[in-house]
């Protein structure tokens, strides 16, 4: 899968036959998955710019594990990083808010 060896803020260009935007099926559900994850990087970014420190800012985050409030204080290019030390992946976020 393309998107898992793009570097975080990294680019990636992709041609696909016309068929790809009526297809269903299998088709359809890497068109949503690759939709939603562009949707959801694209609000991550927008939350913390790359490098920029956040000082105890709190957050309702959904994971692929557990969903709950989170005291943020910095962004790397694959974490962020809780008050508690805890690392949350970006790839497993599911919802920010």
């Amino acid at each position: 899968h393309i998107m898992s060896i793009v570097k975080t803020g990294g680019r990636v260009g992709i041609v696909l036959p016309d068929s790809v935007l009526t297809d269903t099926g299998a088709t359809a559900r890497v068109r949503r998955k690759l939709l939603d994850e562009y949707t959801l990087q694209k609000k991550i970014n927008k939350l913390f710019r790359a490098n920029d420190f956040i000082y105890k800012k709190k957050f309702h985050i959904k994971t692929k594990n557990e969903e709950k409030d989170y005291i943020i204080i910095s962004k790397s290019y694959d974490y962020l990083l809780t008050i508690d030390g805890t690392k949350i992946m970006i790839k497993d976020i599911i919802e920010i808010n």
